[in-house]
């Protein structure tokens, strides 16, 4: 923040005055501060039951460093029901300035740590069969060089598990987190973060297209035309969709049939003579 200050001064003599004034500015540097967070499931969509990644990003901005950076997950302070902690995906990076790091999990059982890890390790998770509740991440800087602002932020890869007994078409889990930043001098400040992963029950639509060319010959015989048929699912929601058509889940075979119900007048006036062409369908997850 920069402040104006300005000084005036006024002299007489003999009835007479004589004004000046001058001013200069000062910059004053704030002490609160500034820490990011932010989510992201790489899998934004799965069938109940799955699992999907959740990559949380923590760090520093502003002008201040700090001494330690915390992470709660989740923010609201513990798993929502149709979710599950099923552990980290890979290691843990530090933000850059980090000389140590431990994680501390609340589960059903009580408190399990702090435990120490390395900067790209995975921490170990409670090994007493209990379910995590939530878990703190605290990055902590040791030599005074402090938590970089601006530096590389912290990365942390958490596997969300899904309710395999969802009985809803699609339900919508927001998941949250929050970061805290701490200075030397002990003055916060946090920030919340959080995504949308949608689950949904299998579900399977067909999709199918007929085109005819030309679409008027003369009723000579030996005339002939050429027929083209499409045949397969539908694409992957987008954004919680539920309308029709999409497929959460793969066909194991894709069957074209014409005549749907044979015998057919068109059949009767035409016969297949050759296949000139089949594109086999791409497979997907």
């Amino acid at each position: 923040m920069v402040v104006d200050n300005t000084v005036s001064s006024e002299v007489g003599r003999d009835g007479e005055t004589e004004t000046v004034t001058a001013n200069d500015d000062y910059s004053i540097t704030p002490n609160i501060p500034t820490v990011t967070a932010d989510k992201e499931f790489g899998d934004d969509w799965v069938v109940h039951g799955d699992t999907s990644t959740a990559t949380i990003t923590a760090g520093v901005q502003g002008d201040l460093d700090v001494a330690s950076l915390t992470v709660t997950e989740p923010g609201t302070g513990q798993f929502d029901e149709a979710m599950t902690f099923e552990g980290f995906d890979s290691g843990i990076g530090y933000p850059a300035g980090a000389d140590s790091a431990s994680i501390t999990y609340t589960t059903s059982a009580g408190t399990f740590g702090p435990v120490d890890f390395a900067d790209g390790a995975i921490p170990v998770l409670p090994d007493d069969g209990s379910t995590v509740l939530s878990f703190t991440v605290t990055f902590t800087d040791d030599d005074a060089s402090g938590i970089a602002a601006g530096g590389d932020p912290a990365t942390i890869p958490v596997i969300i598990g899904t309710d395999p007994d969802d009985p809803a078409q699609q339900s919508q889990i927001v998941n949250d987190v929050t970061v805290t930043g701490t200075t030397p001098e002990g003055v916060t400040d946090s920030a919340e973060a959080d995504d949308s992963l949608y689950t949904y029950d299998e579900h399977l639509d067909a999709l199918t297209t007929k085109s005819i060319a030309p679409s008027t010959i003369e009723g000579f015989p030996g005339e002939w035309i050429v027929m083209q048929l499409s045949g397969g699912t539908a694409g992957q929601p987008i954004d919680g969709n539920t309308d029709d058509p999409y497929s959460t889940v793969p066909a194991d075979q894709i069957v074209i049939t014409d005549p749907v119900n044979p015998p057919d007048p068109f059949w009767d006036a035409f016969h297949p003579t050759q296949i000139v062409d089949v594109n086999i369908p791409r497979t997907r997850r």
